[in-house]
């Protein structure tokens, strides 16, 4: 039988680098001349229409607010051979997000590194497929947030190696997801459920976390 990979074959990388001493004229195709805002190098990913390049946008340490942040991450179609990242450059714990990362009709994005830390649903993904959280904080504080990660009407969804702690709700909450995985996360501090999935959600694993309090 043939050994030969049938899985596509991922095209050049385009990263766009982001820092707060950046400036958002600058092209941002280098570490020495990044932009300033997330919100700025998302805009430069095309929208509506499948990707055939992969993206990835790489963050400098340091705390994002509000106003240097989508306010929708939405209708980036990501595909197999063109997926995005976003990322922490210098690893977990060094970069902030202090809003909401609100993703509409977004395909094959990875979220990575990443600690956002913002009252009401730190990460909520709606009408999404081949999402994956990774190594990620969403950080509620003392239950200030109401969903910490919401998903709904989405497929292929991977949650791992993260700590979702801290809602005043629901810590993780899937509505009509399929095909997902949930693995080896803390998920804990809720005011209601840690963590589970309804309304015609399918195929779910959910192995190796802790889930607690």
């Amino acid at each position: 039988s043939s050994t030969t990979s049938t899985l596509p074959r991922q095209s050049a990388r385009r990263v766009i680098w982001v820092s707060r001493s950046g400036n958002d004229s600058s092209n941002g195709t280098t570490r020495t001349a990044p932009v300033q805002t997330v919100t700025e190098a998302w805009s430069r990913i095309p929208q509506g229409i499948d990707i055939g390049t992969a993206y990835e946008i790489s963050i400098e340490p340091g705390i994002y607010d509000e106003e240097s942040l989508p306010t929708y991450w939405e209708s980036r179609h990501g595909t197999a051979a063109g997926p995005i990242e976003v990322s922490a450059a210098e690893g977990a714990g060094s970069v902030t997000f202090l809003a909401q990362m609100n993703v509409f009709d977004v395909r094959y994005l990875t979220v990575r590194d990443i600690t956002i830390a913002a009252n009401g649903d730190a990460f909520h993904c709606e009408r999404c497929r081949h999402v994956t959280l990774a190594s990620m904080v969403l950080d509620g504080g003392r239950r200030s947030a109401h969903d910490l990660l919401k998903v709904n009407q989405s497929s292929y969804i991977n949650i791992e190696n993260s700590d979702i702690h801290g809602a005043e709700d629901n810590a993780l909450d899937f509505v009509a997801v399929e095909h997902a995985v949930v693995r080896n996360n803390r998920i804990h501090d809720a005011g209601d459920w840690c963590a589970y999935a309804k309304g015609g959600s399918a195929d779910v694993l959910v192995e190796g976390n802790e889930i607690y309090n």
